[in-house]
């Protein structure tokens, strides 16, 4: 335990330090495309006239965050209720997920090039949020991918929960990919 603690302030420290591995801003700018523009119209009394106002608002759409962070940590904590899933050979299960896993990443590093070619040839903000979000879900990758590697020496339910979070976290994160892909090459 002392020395998963010491291991954990070494990384820490070195995130700190190093701000070339700083993973936060891609967290951050992927959270701001779950915005959706909403138009509000008031009433607005200037000078005695009653005008009517057109304001175009950003919200969340709370919806997707439900589906994106809620409904996976539900899940998780059903699983956790019911003793979790127990896998008779973890290690050959967590190396199909890894197979898999791997393959989609590399769908997605794929994606990335083809997103940055386009975004010099036209600079449109539906091409950042697509590119925001493959970026995010490479970041789920990679932590699903760690904690697979992780869970072929130390496995346990708690573990398990993590890599399925994680595992439902990437699968729809994969499926917002391929919408938006899909809306972005959509003729119009």
């Amino acid at each position: 335990m002392l020395i998963s603690l010491f291991i954990f302030i070494i990384i820490i420290s070195f995130y700190i330090k190093f701000s070339r591995i700083h993973i936060h801003d891609i967290i951050i700018c992927q959270f701001k495309t779950m915005k959706k523009e909403v138009k509000v119209q008031r009433e607005e009394d200037r000078d005695g006239k009653i005008f009517n106002v057109e304001k175009v608002i950003e919200k969340y759409n709370v919806l997707e965050i439900v589906l994106f962070y809620l409904l996976p940590l539900l899940i998780i904590l059903i699983n956790i209720f019911f003793n979790g899933i127990i896998l008779t050979k973890p290690e050959d299960s967590l190396g199909n997920i890894g197979t898999i896993v791997s393959i989609f990443s590399g769908f997605l590093f794929n994606a990335v090039l083809t997103i940055e070619q386009k975004q010099k040839r036209n600079n449109e903000s539906c091409i950042k949020e697509v590119y925001y979000n493959i970026n995010y879900a490479l970041l789920v990758s990679f932590f699903l991918l760690i904690a697979i590697a992780v869970g072929f020496y130390f496995y346990n339910i708690f573990l398990e929960n993590v890599i399925f979070f994680l595992l439902i976290h990437f699968v729809f994160s994969i499926l917002l990919v391929f919408n938006l892909l899909f809306s972005l090459n959509k003729p119009s």
